[in-house]
């Protein structure tokens, strides 16, 4: 690599002081391109929003921030490389080769940097998931909306606004919730319809609704009749990080109200029409 330039004899720097100003410059630099950056990606993200389906946005979305962390991440190891040689007298990468100390910072430093780096390639290569999707992350269990997906982290933010950066690394697998609502059905059977189909309907009209809670109003089927029983079915939805309403406090509400008119305790399922056609076609019944 060549030796950076040096300042003009005019100012009359000593040589330390040469080295100071020369390093400034880069560090200042180095900050204006990545603010440059920064504001570019902003302006590309509210563009590509605009009469984009959800599906193109997220895509459009996932290659704007990859793009943009890299910029700033090949600009941040420029500068930190010119600012060393820079201390170091301008002489090239050969006048920093003999620094013990910064040789073993910068191993330790980038040994995490490649694992998380490699991480985020594989997780980009396959599609994992994409800004905008709604994932949990394990072993954190930290869920939330994609926020920034770069190669050396994963941001989420969850309904309090936090931004959770995750490092790429740690991710030991990734769960992708399909449209970012979690469908529950409550099955209750009774053999007072009319009394029972009252009080389900006393219950859901106070479900809380919005604000990450119930995203709309839970809703009571068309009742099945079964010899002498009747089937209720409730449908309810919710988002991954608040399941706890539909698979907890909805049920016990609907037992605590109904008391004796149920027959046996309301169950509980969530489960995806596509996986459920699959299972059912592996299956080699008789």
């Amino acid at each position: 690599m060549p030796a950076l330039p040096t300042l003009p004899a005019w100012l009359g720097l000593p040589d330390w002081g040469e080295r100071l100003v020369l390093a400034a410059v880069v560090i200042v630099g180095a900050a204006v391109i990545v603010g440059l950056t920064r504001w570019v990606a902003r302006r590309a993200r509210r563009r590509a929003l605009r009469n984009a389906s959800p599906q193109k946005a997220r895509q459009r979305e996932t290659a704007i921030a990859l793009l943009a962390t890299s910029i700033r991440y090949l600009v941040a190891i420029a500068a930190i490389l010119a600012v060393a040689i820079a201390l170091a007298g301008g002489g090239g990468l050969g006048a920093i080769g003999g620094t013990a100390l910064i040789a073993v910072i910068l191993g330790f430093a980038s040994q995490r940097f490649l694992i998380d780096v490699i991480a985020g390639f594989f997780i980009l290569f396959e599609n994992q998931y994409q800004v905008g999707d709604v994932v949990q992350l394990e072993p954190s269990g930290n869920t939330g909306v994609v926020d920034e997906l770069g190669l050396r982290a994963t941001v989420l933010r969850d309904l309090n606004g936090d931004r959770i950066h995750v490092p790429n690394g740690s991710i030991t697998s990734a769960r992708t919730i399909p449209g970012g609502v979690r469908a529950y059905r409550i099955e209750l059977t009774t053999r007072d319809s009319e009394a029972a189909e009252a009080a389900v309907r006393q219950v859901l009209e106070a479900a809380p609704v919005g604000a990450g809670r119930f995203l709309r109003p839970p809703r009571l089927l068309e009742p099945t009749r079964l010899a002498h029983l009747v089937r209720l079915e409730v449908r309810a939805e919710v988002p991954p990080w608040n399941d706890a309403l539909a698979k907890e406090w909805l049920p016990e509400a609907i037992r605590s109200w109904c008391g004796e008119l149920l027959a046996a305790p309301p169950t509980v399922s969530s489960l995806d029409p596509d996986a459920v056609r699959r299972y059912e076609g592996s299956l080699d019944l008789p």
